[in-house]
Parts: structure tokens; C-alpha cells; sequence
């Protein structure tokens, strides 16, 4: 499992997030969305990323309603983070 590095505007419009992966990553990562109360409020799946950096769009952010959100990462890739969704 590869260490996760990333930068996340907080607080911000939407959920995106900056990824930093020396090795890349080719098996995917699974990751979810939680509100502050611990329901989930998105799940997604990314296949493969290549290595060095980019910006991981969380689609499903122009849906949720402003709050703050715990992000986690699951897989060859595994995080957690937390972001603001402003309105």
C-alpha cells in the first residue's frame, strides 16, 4: 500500500483532491465520502492513476450540501482527509 500525499482546498466548492503517487497505482482506489454524523453520502471507484501527481475530481461534491466530510481512501492507495463544501 502506497503512502498517500495529497493537498485539499479546504474550504472549498467541491471535492477534489491532489494526489501525489510515486509508484502509481493500477489496481484502483475506492474511496467514500462521509458526513460529519458518519453516513455515507458517496462512494466511487478510480481504476488506475500513473505516477507522480493530479487532481482526483469527487464527483458526486456538486450534490452535497455544504458541511464539513471525511474522505477516506481504500486500496493500493489508502487516506483519510477531512474538506469543507462551502455553498
Amino acid at each position: 500500500v502506497e503512502d498517500l500525499s495529497r493537498s485539499v482546498p479546504s474550504p472549498s466548492r467541491e471535492l477534489a483532491v491532489e494526489l501525489v503517487l510515486s509508484e502509481g497505482c493500477s489496481e484502483g482506489i475506492d474511496w467514500r465520502v462521509y458526513s460529519i454524523d458518519g453516513r455515507t453520502v458517496a462512494i466511487g471507484r478510480v481504476e488506475s492513476l500513473p505516477p507522480g501527481s493530479g487532481t482526483l475530481q469527487l464527483e458526486p461534491s456538486a450534490g452535497l450540501p455544504p458541511g464539513l466530510y471525511i474522505v477516506r481512501f481504500a486500496g493500493q492507495v489508502e487516506g483519510t482527509f477531512e474538506a469543507v463544501v462551502l455553498p
